[in-house]
């Protein structure tokens, strides 16, 4: 049975309507989905997830990952454990310091107190910086897709939500192994959500209240993601993948 992989963030959870699941049948080709997409994933969980699954499982024929926002990391904050993440949970830059601890719990059960919770959120965003979140993203995206072509596993790793200035990091010369990798589509040049947003007229992008500076970060619909397939699909095509 042929099966196609899924590892995003929220992004990733409307691969799990039955239209689109139909839709990805078809274009690709596979005749099972495994979606692993978890909302507020970091790009660190995404991996991580991943390989624990291939782990137990056989290999599936293709991986798909949407990268999400560089902004988000983890933290061995959790006090349950699962397998693929251990304790770690995907906390974001710029998250607004949790009320009270009803509210922390809706986010996450933490084996840490909720005032040094809302410190490391306070810290994390005070020392935060671009260059350094974005050098660490492509080292794990090219450590990753490298261990995966080394397994002889089919992927396609594309960045899904990031807006990404090439001129704001000419001084990473790693990144110019990004550009030797056809398993990672150009994450300068293409952006799912803008690829999108590109997708609509304006009266379905006025329809949608999405602005321009929202348009990178908008979850959008199931047609607009069985336009988004379609182009990924002319890619692995085009490329051999």
């Amino acid at each position: 049975m042929k099966t196609v992989l899924i590892s995003g963030c929220s992004y990733g959870l409307i691969f799990n309507d039955v239209s689109m699941q139909e839709h990805i049948k078809k274009e690709l080709k596979v005749e099972k989905i495994i979606n692993l997409s978890y909302a507020g994933s970091s790009v660190e969980r995404q991996i991580k997830t991943v390989i624990e699954w291939l782990s137990n499982n056989p290999f599936p024929d293709l991986i798909i990952m949407p990268l999400t926002h560089i902004e988000r990391y983890d933290e061995s904050v959790s006090k349950i454990f699962d397998p693929a993440v251990a304790y770690d949970e995907s906390l974001c830059v710029s998250m607004d310091p949790f009320t009270d601890n009803q509210a922390m719990n809706k986010q996450l059960k933490s084996r840490i107190d909720l005032q040094t919770i809302n410190s490391l959120l306070k810290n994390k965003t005070l020392i935060y910086n671009h260059t350094s979140a974005f050098n660490k993203f492509i080292s794990h995206i090219i450590t990753f897709s490298g261990w995966l072509q080394n397994k002889k596993i089919r992927h396609l790793l594309f960045n899904m939500s990031n807006q990404f200035d090439k001129t704001k990091f000419l001084k990473i010369n790693k990144q110019i192994f990004l550009q030797e990798n056809k398993n990672i589509i150009d994450i300068f040049s293409f952006c799912g959500n803008k690829f999108m947003y590109d997708s609509l007229n304006k009266e379905e992008q006025i329809n949608e209240k999405i602005n321009e500076l929202g348009q990178y970060a908008h979850h959008y619909g199931v047609e607009s993601n069985k336009l988004l397939i379609n182009h990924l699909n002319s890619y692995i095509i085009k490329h051999n993948i």
